[in-house]
Order: C-alpha cells, then sequence, then structure tokens
C-alpha cells in the first residue's frame, strides 16, 4: 500500500453521479525516487496505477483486482520537485461488480496519465 507512505491523501470528494476526485501528495524523499531516477526524480508509472486502485478500494470499501486494463496512457512524467500534488479524478461506469473505471492524474492543465480498467472483488 502506498497511502501514508508514498504519498498522503486529502478526503475523496464526490464530485457527481459515480464521479470523484481526490488530492494526493507525493513524499518526494521516498527511498523509490532513489532507484527511479536520483538524478531527476520520477514518479514510476506502476504506482500511478497502484494509487487508482487504493483510491478505488476506498471507494467501495474493499480490497480489488484490476480484471483488464483497456487503456493505460502514460503522457507526461510526474517530477515530484515539480508537482507534488497530483489530482486524481474517476469516474465508474456501474454501480456494481466489476467495476468499469476510467481515470487521470492531472495537475493543473497538465494530464500526466489516463487509465480505463475492469476492477472485481479481491477474494
Amino acid at each position: 500500500m502506498l497511502k501514508d507512505n508514498f504519498y498522503k491523501a486529502e478526503s475523496i470528494e464526490k464530485k457527481a453521479d459515480r464521479k470523484y476526485n481526490r488530492l494526493i501528495h507525493l513524499d518526494i524523499d521516498h527511498p523509490i525516487f532513489g532507484g527511479h531516477f536520483p538524478e531527476m526524480k520520477v514518479v514510476p508509472g506502476v504506482t500511478m496505477v497502484q494509487m487508482v486502485k487504493e483510491t478505488c478500494e476506498e471507494i467501495l470499501g474493499q480490497p480489488l483486482r484490476m480484471k483488464e486494463s483497456k487503456m493505460i496512457k502514460f503522457l507526461t512524467m510526474i517530477r515530484p520537485e515539480e508537482n507534488a500534488s497530483i489530482d486524481i479524478e474517476l469516474n465508474f461506469g456501474n454501480d456494481a461488480a466489476p467495476w468499469e473505471v476510467s481515470g487521470q492524474l492531472s495537475a493543473g492543465e497538465t494530464v500526466f496519465f489516463k487509465i480505463k480498467g475492469t476492477f472485481h472483488a479481491a477474494s
């Protein structure tokens, strides 16, 4: 779990039916940046996917497993020295499992990452 370790998260805000936002704050001194890349820190792509998954789990109140990813796009590197605060925006396409989720990570007008995936309860 990355929450409260790699990043701190503010409360989840429900924007509309099945649409949610959350602001997170990256720990720019986290050891993960020592290996990815010490001279020019960037957020690893796998951590972006994990942050989306963890936010979905919190919204739904249960552990999840990603069954399928229809689209994952890494559009711009997240450099924590420049963008330590990131918006997570999620849209659930339905109310029951399997959950179809689309989302993005952004800061201001810059979109860093987009995802469309299907999540199931992890059992």
